[in-house]
């Protein structure tokens, strides 16, 4: 008997059926396994009458009192392997994921449970005097989860671990032995060290722009005054994953935001509210009635910004539908007609323009060893991207190569009298995306870029009508000066006569909105619930 038994993803642990799936076809339970995915000789196994399947059903409350519950005779060799799993239990039911069943699919949870379960792990690990370097540790956490995280960095840091974070929260710079800011702006603006000290020292530099938030300099805007009442679209009865709501309505034409703890059916209600407003199917989910669809004869967007989704060599003009027009635009230069070029010549994604060695990307890899690589100038058109004979084609003085090394701002300029670029241009400046250059690669961005990148782009196709955008966590990974961009940009849009809906948990955007749902009490089985209500959006409390 090994490990890899009881597990549905090795040969012998997966049931001979559905092959680990649970299901024969989709939405049909595999009988042979009772839809539990584990072959006959996984389940043939028992700890206090629990096969594996029965196991995996538990959550990590019960797992814990399962094993406490053990008589003290029946442990025997086990109890090296009990006593860790107690602790990691006991560990998760602190950090409030007792409700968590042990087999549920990493891809149903919280982008906050996620966080929690993989700095636990690190503390679980038995390695120490290590560098522990996390990148924004608090995304998805409310400001009373938050604390959870800086006492699993607090324990790293006692046991002899060197933790280094990138943070914008404050209450992680307040609990930083020392911080780093970087500035003055960002991209080509940044990359200087703008402050390095205390908390304290931050809060009295004039040079340090987070400082001058967290000391009142600068402030977040406050809702618009409407007086004209507002429409109300949305559902009646709902069941999907943790959320069971008799209704749930948002008022049209205006800004609301969705809070509450990790888990408590924050993303879930914003994709049912999707689909309610789409008629898309997804399953498990359950909607009695919707109403409001002919409210947006614009679009409804739904944007989860888990990454954009790009070709290998996209940039932001590509993915911002810029470049096809610079590329027509090139195409009809005098040089260009003489040579009886199209504008695909100017194109990196296809042959007769671009540099074969670099397949247009300006850049080749370099092997290191196993398993590491380096980006390095490509040899042949030394990161131009294109040939020589495209190179000679120059409009304003600058070839296809040059116009990608502009910023956004910069390109704003140089293409003023062109309407087509120049009002794509504009929708990033107003998003604060001036600083990207447009031929920078889109993998190359941070989270917190692509969230708006792709904002902008669904802004392009459409603003011109009454739409809903529904956005999920808008705010990971910006600054506070950002967010209040951000906030001003959903602001315009609701003067404009489109409605949002945001998912909150950095405690940013509610002040800024027009109104507010707030879910509880807990996650899992505890979430799901309506908390509370603000400024017009009607919450029907949850069954």
């Amino acid at each position: 008997i090994w490990p890899g038994l009881f597990s549905r993803y090795t040969r012998h642990g997966a049931c001979e059926v559905c092959q680990g799936e649970g299901e024969t076809v989709p939405g049909e339970c595999c009988a042979a396994c009772g839809g539990g995915g584990f072959s006959e000789l996984a389940r043939s196994f028992t700890i206090a009458e629990n096969d594996i399947v029965s196991i995996m059903d538990l959550t990590i409350e019960q797992l814990s009192g399962l094993i406490q519950g053990l008589p003290e005779a029946n442990r025997g060799l086990a109890q090296a392997v009990l006593e860790p799993l107690l602790k990691r239990c006991e560990r998760l039911i602190s950090l409030g994921m007792g409700d968590l069943t042990l087999g549920r699919e990493g891809k149903t949870l919280s982008r906050g449970e996620i966080q929690l379960l993989r700095i636990a792990a690190l503390e679980s690990g038995s390695l120490t005097s290590v560098i522990v370097v996390l990148d924004e540790p608090s995304q998805g956490l409310t400001s009373a989860e938050r604390p959870m995280v800086l006492s699993l960095l607090e324990d790293l840091k006692r046991r002899g671990d060197t933790v280094l974070v990138v943070e914008h929260d404050p209450s992680f710079l307040k609990a930083a032995d020392h911080i780093v800011e970087l500035g003055p702006g960002a991209g080509v603006q940044g990359g200087h060290v703008v402050f390095s000290g205390t908390y304290e020292e931050m809060l009295v530099s004039g040079e340090s722009p987070t400082g001058m938030f967290l000391t009142g300099g600068a402030r977040f805007p406050l809702p618009r005054e409407r007086s004209t009442p507002s429409l109300q679209f949305g559902f009646a009865r709902m069941d999907f994953r943790s959320f069971h709501a008799t209704g749930v309505a948002f008022p049209y034409q205006r800004w609301s935001v969705i809070s509450g703890p990790m888990g408590s059916g924050k993303s879930s209600l914003l994709s049912a509210l999707y689909a309610a407003m789409t008629g898309e199917i997804l399953p498990g989910l359950t909607v009695g009635s919707s109403r409001g669809r002919e409210l947006f004869p614009g679009s409804v967007n739904h944007a989860q910004f888990d990454g954009l989704l790009a070709a290998a060599n996209s940039h932001v003009a590509s993915y911002m539908g810029v470049f096809s027009h610079i590329r027509n635009l090139m195409a009809e230069l005098p040089l260009a007609k003489v040579r009886g070029y199209k504008a695909q010549r100017f194109s990196t994604q296809s042959r007769g323009g671009r540099c074969e060695h670099c397949m247009g990307r300006g850049v080749t890899t370099m092997d290191l060893g196993p398993l590491t690589q380096m980006a390095v100038p490509c040899t042949r058109c030394e990161g131009a991207r294109y040939t020589t004979e495209v190179l000679e084609i120059r409009y304003r003085g600058k070839n296809i190569s040059e116009i990608l090394l502009l910023s956004v701002d910069e390109a704003a300029v140089f293409f003023v009298n062109h309407p087509k670029i120049a009002m794509r241009l504009a929708l990033l400046q107003e998003i604060g995306l001036g600083y990207l250059l447009l031929g920078q690669a889109v993998s190359t961005l941070s989270g917190g870029e692509s969230q708006r990148m792709k904002l902008g782009r669904d802004l392009t196709k459409t603003r011109l009508q009454p739409s809903l955008y529904l956005l999920d966590e808008p705010v990971t990974g910006l600054h506070m000066r950002d967010v209040v961009l951000l906030g001003e940009l959903f602001m315009r849009l609701v003067d404009e006569g489109h409605t949002v809906v945001t998912v909150d948990h950095s405690g940013m955007l509610g002040g800024m909105a027009d109104a507010c749902i707030e879910l509880g009490d807990g996650s899992g089985p505890k979430g799901g619930r309506i908390r509370n209500t603000r400024g017009g959006v009607i919450g029907i409390q949850a069954d």
